[in-house]
């Protein structure tokens, strides 16, 4: 069960990579109808971020023990920006996938929140002895 577990978080994490790096592509280089091509340092941080998740996720998948802690940083890093955006102490400008969406922005960051959380305590508790 705990393999499946990590599958599980390996194949989100790789999901999430190429999505975001799809998206961003067709929202900087198309004229798609309410999506609005983003800054460059919006760009490059979500390019980054998708990069990261990707290769995190590979690296789960493969059972690397650098990628279970990175992982943990890495939804550490997600968990204290979300809780800084809705503490009022951070903003984001410029969403990359806006209100023309189905579900909310708020919706989105409740999911990533939720996930990170369970991310960390499922590698903090289960934390393979090598």
């Amino acid at each position: 069960m705990i393999r499946l577990i990590e599958i599980f978080i390996g194949i989100t994490e790789v999901i999430i990579g190429i999505s975001a790096l799809i998206g961003v592509a067709i929202v900087q280089t198309t004229g798609i109808y309410g999506f609005s091509p983003k800054p460059v340092n919006v760009y490059v941080f979500v390019v980054v971020s998708a990069c990261i998740s990707f290769i995190l996720g590979v690296g789960i998948l493969s059972k690397r023990e650098w990628a279970r802690n990175l992982l943990v940083f890495f939804s550490g890093y997600v968990l204290i920006t979300k809780i800084l955006k809705y503490g009022g102490l951070l903003t984001f400008n410029s969403d990359i996938i806006n209100a023309a969406t189905a579900m909310p922005i708020w919706g989105k960051d409740a999911i990533s929140f939720f996930y990170h959380s369970f991310v960390i305590l499922f590698i903090a508790l289960f934390k393979r002895k090598r």
